[in-house]
């Protein structure tokens, strides 16, 4: 799915950067993606403080995943806000590109990731933690 949203993506920036359209609403967009970011930016400080303090690795995994989109969605801002104050629209397309690629890439990293667990492929740094967690407790 997420390539298939990366890849759509670059196809209308592209469409978009050849055949421009006029944006509209930019000062809500601007609004409501400033407000996502920073819910993102808080649920992901949440989930990681009490996937550390679970040593729930999934949840601490999804609060870095939430506070990422914080740092894409700053970009994405600042796109926007070039737009608004030098009313150079084909910005916007360039922007999408670079997303688009970085949506492709984050793909890329979910399917390897998860082929590695399929295949049984060790997380070292999950076995470097349990060795240091079985050495602090073991008993000589």
């Amino acid at each position: 799915m997420i390539f298939i949203a990366g890849i759509m993506i670059l196809y209308k920036s592209v469409d978009t950067l050849i055949y421009p359209r006029q944006i509209h609403q930019l000062n809500t967009g601007i609004l409501l993606i400033g407000v996502t970011a920073i819910v993102n930016f808080i649920m992901g400080s949440i989930c990681v403080r009490t996937g550390k303090k679970n040593n729930s690795l999934a949840l601490a995994a999804s609060g870095r995943h939430l506070q990422s989109d914080t740092y894409s969605t700053i970009g994405i801002l600042i796109g926007l806000a070039l737009i608004y104050f030098t009313h150079i629209n084909w910005i916007d397309s360039v922007v999408a590109i670079v997303f688009g690629i970085l949506i492709l890439y984050t793909g890329y990293k979910i399917v390897r990731s998860s082929v590695a667990g399929i295949m049984d492929e060790a997380d070292t740094e999950l076995l470097m933690k349990l060795v240091e967690t079985l050495n602090k407790n073991r008993r000589v």
